[in-house]
């Protein structure tokens, strides 16, 4: 019976510490991508949308931590949480403390790989509206050649944008 309850607990209480866990780094990674787009220029607009996302996300409100470096460029969002055990307290254990921390920076790209060749006009956006990534021939009023709105990555061409489509650049 003593061997049968350590599995059970093992499985059930470690599963739920797992599945908190991974909720938790959800909401961190979030937090942290969040904020950083507001780096450098407004580390206090970094700070609130950390926050705000960790919370939409299902971290526990007064547990959030962030932190931004000296020179602005990385946001630190840690949080952590007391899970409840059930089987283990019959090993005299009857919480676990669950934490996850993640880190986003501001920065140029030093290397990619897997890139689709599809960008986006900076313009204004509306939730549900439906925007073109990539224009025909002839589509927009005095182009007649190029990639049309497409990234040309690697090259331009035809064969060059359809393998970048399926391989990514």
């Amino acid at each position: 019976m003593g061997v049968l309850l350590s599995f059970t607990a093992l499985v059930v209480d470690v599963g739920m510490l797992y599945l908190t866990r991974t909720r938790l780094f959800n909401a961190t990674d979030a937090a942290a991508l969040a904020g950083v787009q507001a780096l450098p220029e407004d580390p206090q607009e970094a700070e609130r949308l950390a926050r705000e996302f960790a919370w939409r996300n299902g971290a526990p409100e007064g547990r959030v931590n962030v932190a931004i470096s000296e020179d602005k460029h990385a946001i630190l969002v840690a949080t952590s949480k007391k899970v409840g055990l059930g089987f283990a307290r019959v090993f005299g254990v009857s919480t676990a403390e669950v934490r996850a921390r993640s880190k986003a920076l501001v920065g140029p790209i030093n290397s990619m790989r897997g890139v689709a060749p599809f960008g986006v006009e900076r313009q204004a956006f509306e939730y549900g509206e439906q925007y073109v990534l990539k224009y025909g021939a002839g589509q927009l009023e005095g182009q007649r050649h190029g990639n049309f709105g497409a990234l040309a990555l690697g090259g331009t061409g035809a064969g060059n944008y359809r393998r970048n489509i399926v391989e990514g650049y």
